[in-house]
């Protein structure tokens, strides 16, 4: 629902000005074009509500601009999330192979695109729209990435993010919490 999509905003940047540190985290929607009537029914109607809440949000943004440090915080729905973390993982673990054939496997281009590569297996990531903390990892996590998972579990807890990701979201859906 559109509503889910403003929710999703301000989970993400609730939790982004947590684990970045940063004061106001830019927020997109992701479409098919930059212009405010673009895209599905849905994103057309949760650009309005991203509008009128109180995100920092900056419009659409389309998939090309992913990479390009245009938001801190781009929402989409589950399914399309999904599809485009798998797509994002798949591309580097490709770049990486080209490259380590043209240029060497010991490039350290070749070693920082990797790096991109496996960063999902490193730590695991809070689950949002729970009452309560339960950090997902990937299937094929190492010994490391699961340490760093209670590690971010811990922190979560010690800074209270859950409470601070209900005053958040009730903040940008104009709510008392």
């Amino acid at each position: 629902k559109p509503s889910q999509l403003l929710s999703f905003g301000a989970l993400g940047a609730s939790f982004h000005r947590f684990y970045h540190q940063t004061a106001d985290p830019r927020v997109a929607l992701l479409s098919v074009g930059t212009e405010e009537g673009k895209g599905n029914r849905q994103t057309k109607e949760a650009f309005p509500l991203l509008q009128q809440s109180s995100l920092n949000f900056i419009g659409n943004i389309e998939g090309h601009e992913l990479f390009m440090d245009k938001a801190d915080v781009v929402v989409c729905d589950g399914f399309v999330g999904n599809v485009l973390l798998k797509f994002t993982e798949g591309l580097a673990q490709a770049a990486a192979a080209f490259l380590s054939k043209a240029v060497g496997a010991d490039s350290p281009a070749v070693q920082q695109i990797r790096s991109l590569a496996s960063a999902a297996e490193h730590a695991g990531g809070p689950l949002f729209g729970l009452n309560g903390l339960v950090i997902a990892g990937h299937g094929r996590a190492s010994s490391e990435a699961i340490a760093a998972s209670v590690k971010l579990a811990r922190s979560c807890l010690d800074n209270d993010l859950i409470g601070q990701m209900r005053l958040d979201l009730a903040a940008a859906i104009g709510e008392s919490a």
